[in-house]
């Protein structure tokens, strides 16, 4: 059953794509309160706004900080991910002593479907 609910949700979303341009020109003769179909109001609106910060020097200092910063937690997890087994790591130029601990693992079970193509 669920295979069969999955190979419909997959039909209907390519069918909802394949259409939806033609759905957004049809609505735009209708004007901004849309129309009304089978008691169901439908209307275009804007949704996904997005911005880009691009063009400001000061926001592309920062945003490259924040990308090295998110390098360098991504690389630090990683080698927590690879402990077996808690240790401890000396700073040097401090003389500080830091304990590492594996972090706890956890995971869903699910069903994965492949469909042939």
């Amino acid at each position: 059953m669920i295979i069969k609910i999955e190979f419909l949700k997959k039909a209907l979303d390519e069918a909802k794509g394949k259409i939806l341009e033609d759905c957004i020109d049809e609505l735009d003769l209708h004007g901004k309160d849309g129309t009304t179909i089978a008691g169901v109001k439908i209307q275009n609106v804007e949704s996904g706004v997005k911005y880009d910060f691009t063009n400001c020097d000061e926001w592309n200092k920062f945003d490259k900080f924040v990308k090295e910063a998110n390098e360098a937690k991504k690389d630090f997890e990683n080698k927590l991910k690879g402990l077996k087994k808690p240790e401890s790591i000396l700073d040097e130029e401090t003389g500080e002593l830091t304990r590492l601990v594996p972090p706890a693992r956890t995971s869903k079970t699910t069903v994965k479907m492949t469909f042939k193509k």
